[in-house]
């Protein structure tokens, strides 16, 4: 079923990677003009603002039930107002490749998910052995960024990335339950319900009336919202519709590269050997898991 995928699923893929993979960078610049919380609910109403000029155009339309639209919030609040609070409250205090790095998880979170939300998709040893390799390579990411940073926020900061990546998954297995399989519909109507969730909460605990940010911070915003936000959600929903919840989460085998990159040659981040060491376990473990789902993909 898995073996002979139409290109475009890979092309959906790779460009999903790429606009989420620059965009912890872009966040940690956005940082300097904005509080997290108001990048957060900035970039669901762009994106939800994006995708509602094309729902016309391309003759698509909102959920049509009270259903449909409480299953977009909810897969909404969980695959992007919880990871996108998390992710950009915590790159304040790491790097944004560490980030980057985290969001390696979701493959190993998504083939847990899998073996309760699928029929298809059952745990196996070889899978377990993979996630172990994963789970060491972020153990070592751990311990490095503690032992270098030395802050108790670390830790905190350091989970919150993890959650997120778990959220991303679980959003996976909730967008491929949704009863309105219209894709620019659905992601319409998850960030216009995320977006009503955030921005009460931006407005008790940060004053975005009184910011004055810089142009490059309103610039790199504006792109969170448009394309890693927006269009994101869109491929998100029409290539889980079309390939299923785990090979989406496969985007995550180069969003740490693209990370590593953007953080090493636009922000001067470093990378060490430690970082190396850890992405390379980390994509083992998913080979080594997939590896024995593909052979009975096959069988």
């Amino acid at each position: 079923m898995t073996d002979k995928r139409p290109i475009l699923h890979y092309i959906i893929l790779l460009g999903l990677a790429a606009v989420w993979g620059i965009a912890f960078m872009f966040v940690k610049v956005a940082l300097e003009g904005f509080g997290p919380l108001t990048i957060s609910a900035l970039r669901l109403t762009i994106g939800a603002v994006t995708i509602s000029l094309l729902l016309y155009p391309l003759k698509s339309k909102l959920p049509s039930t009270l259903k449909q639209w409480k299953q977009c919030a909810i897969a909404g609040n969980i695959g992007t107002t919880l990871p996108f609070v998390l992710i950009s409250w915590s790159i304040q205090y790491v790097n944004s490749s560490v980030a980057a790095i985290c969001m390696s998880i979701i493959p190993l979170s998504t083939l847990l998910l899998a073996h309760k939300m699928t029929s298809d998709e059952k745990i196996s040893v070889q899978k377990i052995i993979g996630i172990m390799f994963g789970m060491l390579g972020v153990t070592i990411l751990f311990y490095d960024t503690i032992h270098i940073a030395n802050d108790n926020l670390i830790y905190i900061a350091l989970f919150a990335l993890l959650f997120s990546a778990f959220n991303y998954a679980l959003s996976g297995g909730l967008i491929k339950r949704l009863e309105c399989k219209d894709a620019i519909g659905s992601a319409c109507a998850m960030l216009i319900c995320s977006s009503i969730t955030l921005w009460p909460i931006v407005f008790i605990f940060e004053m975005p009336m009184d910011i004055a940010p810089k142009m490059d911070a309103i610039f790199f915003v504006l792109f969170l919202g448009l394309f890693s936000t927006g269009i994101a959600t869109i491929l998100l929903v029409h290539l889980t519709n079309l390939a299923g919840m785990t090979f989406v989460s496969y985007n995550t085998y180069f969003i740490p590269l693209v990370g590593i990159a953007a953080g090493y040659f636009f922000l001067g981040e470093p990378v060490n050997d430690i970082m190396k060491i850890s992405v390379a376990l980390i994509l083992a473990g998913i080979f080594i898991a997939e590896r024995k789902g593909k052979k009975n993909a096959s069988s």
